[in-house]
């Protein structure tokens, strides 16, 4: 499907669109200042220029590329310019993409089914600044999956038609639909306590988004107005990158010391935390049970299983292809505002 292609086969598809719109016009820069402009590599730039000398698009001279006249008015697109929907991730906020595959899939045939292509791209600073910096077009939606806060700002103020998936920034007007996480850490809290656990911790992402607050924000007044005090909680912070994740959960491991309820918020790898605490010899669930809030599906399968808050995949999907239809048959972004409840999933289910 469209998300599989390589980054330089959606740059290929980026510049036959702008072929087939006469919007690429001669002369055509050199391969550095071009890359420089789109905000990709050269090497990617490259090889979505062979992409398009294969399909005749352009051709190559002594001193650079030239369109092809003999297939102007050829290039796919050029008689009906095609609904699309670009998903947009920040490169260093999708380091789990892995989560998110079952509902871009879905996405995908949904909005195939209403004549929308829905193109997927992971985005540098430089590339996310080009997009938004770029000419405005009647049949195309961005879809910025959860971006940092600087660039949800630069699409509200070039005016980009866009809807937010996941949480605005503060001071951001752009339309979104988002997963309430802060709901589902609020109501897993509640469930540990209830559980006997007077003694609580919750691991997230060490990042500096409205999302992280806003989560940080609900555990803690979870544990602050639950009636039978006294209740401990604490926050730890865990990095994004992989290669640091088996040695923070050992070290989160070591410091077990009685009975304690956890929370471990995606894209914090719960299945390694989970191992590192039996490695120790943890009783689980009995002296420590984890819930797991929006998991990777493969982490949920382990022993003793673990409840866990799922993602709402089919109606995310429904409300963001509902929004996409009625921005292209209107031309207007809806005003929506909307946070999705999770799913608890008992252990065993």
């Amino acid at each position: 499907m469209n998300f599989m292609r390589s980054r330089a086969e959606h740059l290929a598809g980026h510049l036959r669109d702008q072929i087939g719109r006469g919007e690429l016009v001669e002369p055509l820069p050199g391969t550095r200042a071009w890359s420089r402009a789109l905000g990709v590599a050269r090497k990617t730039l490259e090889e979505a220029l062979r992409i398009l000398r294969h399909e005749g698009l352009i051709t190559v001279h002594a001193r650079g590329h030239r369109l092809n006249r003999a297939a102007k008015g050829k290039a796919p697109g050029s008689a009906s310019v095609p609904h699309v929907a670009h998903l947009l991730f920040y490169t260093r906020h999708s380091q789990n993409f892995a989560t998110d595959v079952e509902w871009v899939f879905l996405l995908s045939e949904r909005l195939q089914e209403s004549g929308i292509q829905l193109r997927v791209e992971r985005c540098s600073d430089m590339r996310l600044r080009s997009i938004a910096l770029g000419k405005g077009r009647p049949n195309e939606l961005f879809l910025l999956a959860s971006l940092a806060q600087r660039h949800q700002q630069l699409f509200e103020k070039e005016r980009r038609h866009a809807l937010i998936v996941g949480s605005p920034a503060d001071g951001i007007s752009l339309p979104f639909i988002t997963v309430d996480q802060a709901g589902a850490i609020s109501h897993a809290t509640r469930l540990l306590l209830r559980s006997g656990f007077n003694r609580l911790h919750l691991l997230i992402a060490r990042l500096a988004t409205k999302g992280i607050r806003e989560s940080v924000a609900a555990f803690e007044e979870a544990c602050r107005e639950w009636p039978h005090q006294p209740v401990y909680g604490r926050t730890e912070f865990v990095a994004l990158q992989k290669s640091e994740h088996l040695a923070a959960a050992r070290r989160f491991a070591s410091r077990v010391d009685g009975r304690l309820g956890v929370i471990v918020s995606e894209p914090v790898p719960v299945g390694m935390f989970q191992t590192a605490l039996l490695e120790r010899g943890v009783r689980i669930p009995t002296q420590v049970e984890a819930v797991a809030v929006f998991p990777a599906l493969a982490s949920v399968y382990l022993c003793p299983p673990l409840r866990h808050y799922r993602m709402p995949n089919p109606r995310l999907v429904k409300e963001i292809a509902d929004f996409a239809v009625r921005y292209f048959e209107t031309g207007k972004l809806s005003r929506i505002a909307k946070r999705l409840p999770p799913e608890l999933v008992a252990t065993g289910d």
